[in-house]
């Protein structure tokens, strides 16, 4: 997409704040937070400083900050459990090592559903799937699906170790 045809949408929907994330990358790293007006001097900084990069561009979405990240953790398309992860303050990241905090939570059943209609729409078979949603005009909007690189937070939810055990258990005993 051309940038001016981006930029028009931004204001169109009145975003006035960027975020830049790199197309491959882990835990918030190489993420950047930027007003709409610098979003092409920074691009030309980063196509200059790391000309093999290639970056996203989203709106900031301040459900982040002002209710966190919904991870939603599956094994075989059972829920397991369900994290709330929040950035630390004055950070959009929700990562630890930006001061972010996750924790067990209790989603509303509206929520529920609408992670239950995401994982029944996977086209294939999974062991196990994170899906991670921020609030927009009060419903979740998905933001990742991971199904290779997963952090399940066995330490909040020890419980979740057997389930994934057992999970994989069956999966093994009922393959042909």
């Amino acid at each position: 997409m051309e940038m001016s045809t981006l930029h028009k949408i931004f204001v169109e929907k009145q975003w006035q704040t960027v975020i830049l994330k790199p197309t491959v990358g882990l835990g918030g790293s190489h993420s950047y937070q930027i007003p709409l007006h610098e979003l092409d001097k920074t691009l030309t900084g980063l196509r200059t400083s790391q000309p093999s990069h290639e970056y996203l561009i989203q709106p900031f979405i301040e459900g982040i900050v002002t209710e966190g990240e919904w991870s939603f953790v599956y094994f075989n398309r059972q829920l397991s459990h369900v994290l709330l992860k929040k950035p630390a303050p004055n950070d959009y990241r929700v990562q630890g090592i930006y001061g972010g905090t996750v924790q067990p939570a209790e989603p509303q059943l509206l929520d529920l559903v609408q992670a239950e209609t995401v994982i029944a729409k996977l086209p294939f078979d999974i062991l196990y799937a994170r899906l991670d949603f921020v609030r927009v005009d009060g419903h979740l909007a998905v933001i990742e699906v991971e199904l290779i690189e997963q952090i399940f937070s066995f330490n909040l939810v020890p419980e979740s170790i057997a389930r994934l055990v057992n999970t994989v258990k069956v999966k093994f005993e009922t393959r042909p």
